[in-house]
């Protein structure tokens, strides 16, 4: 999964870094991505202090704003600060805030890409999504959906219309819903997760079609490593099945055993009784 998480944050700076215009501003993808998500990357990154630093080296926010912003006291107020102090600066300044983001909040920018990229496809992913109270079904076991989601969705008919229901549920969720989402997907509908992957690398990489190849080459040694790794799982559980199964028949042989030595014991003590009566002997307790 680190391994993963590296490379694709190594796609999302090298495509930024090639979407200069011809003015010179850089990293015109990711001031969009930083300007959608600010409320929440304002309530969630908590690296403020290091983000502040390297905006300070770069001359992107002057001393002074420096020792404001690190005199905050709460992530979400320097946070808060630094948004506003790069303001001015436009698509540039922004840009290179999502770069150190991207560096210093590397998962929680991953889950917004992931997140913005769902929203730009729903209508294509909602056509074709026919499992969608299984992913329900998982999303709520971790907690991802609510509920009363999960039963709005159970409960629907038709498999565009769950996923309807789906989608709602994820908008009331937010961010981390929707990354949750996205990766059920991986297990519930596979297929469908391998095109969307294929589609969200080729949109985050900007690439040429000379370099596509390699890119979907890489993706799909990803995803074999992913299948294989699944695979194991299921052979792990099923082993653990099978040696369940075992446990359980070694039991009824057991209690069959003691069954039958419960069967001859009480025939010894009939026997016994018997004889004892015939003989017309002291009494014999058994």
């Amino acid at each position: 999964m680190q391994e993963e998480l590296r490379e694709t944050c190594f796609y999302m700076m090298t495509s930024w870094i090639m979407k200069m215009d011809k003015d010179g501003q850089e990293y015109v993808k990711g001031a969009e991505l930083v300007h959608e998500f600010r409320a929440e990357l304002t309530e969630r990154v908590r690296e403020t202090r290091r983000i502040a630093k390297a905006l300070l080296t770069q001359g992107l926010v002057a001393s002074e704003e420096y020792q404001a912003l690190v005199g905050g006291s709460s992530s979400r107020e320097r946070m808060a600060g630094i948004f506003r102090a790069l303001e001015a600066g436009g698509a540039r300044a922004m840009g290179t805030l999502y770069w150190l983001l991207l560096e210093h909040e590397s998962e929680l920018m991953l889950e917004m890409e992931r997140a913005q990229f769902l929203s730009e496809t729903k209508e294509d992913l909602l056509q074709r999504l026919t499992r969608a109270e299984t992913v329900a079904n998982k999303l709520l076991g971790e907690g991802l959906l609510s509920e009363e989601a999960y039963f709005r969705v159970s409960s629907t008919k038709g498999d565009e219309m769950r996923a309807q229901e789906l989608w709602a549920g994820l908008e009331m969720g937010g961010t981390t819903s929707k990354d949750g989402f996205y990766r059920a997907l991986l297990h519930c509908q596979p297929l469908l997760y391998r095109e969307l992957e294929k589609k969200r690398v080729m949109r985050m990489c900007g690439i040429n079609r000379g370099s596509e190849e390699n890119g979907l080459e890489r993706r799909r040694t990803e995803l074999q490593k992913e299948e294989k790794r699944l695979q194991l799982e299921r052979e792990n559980m099923k082993s653990e099945r099978d040696e369940l199964e075992c446990a359980r028949a070694e039991v009824e042989k057991a209690k069959e055993e003691i069954r039958k030595e419960t069967e001859q014991l009480q025939l010894i003590r009939k026997k016994l009784r018997e004889r004892t009566k015939s003989e017309g002997g002291g009494h014999l307790i058994i």
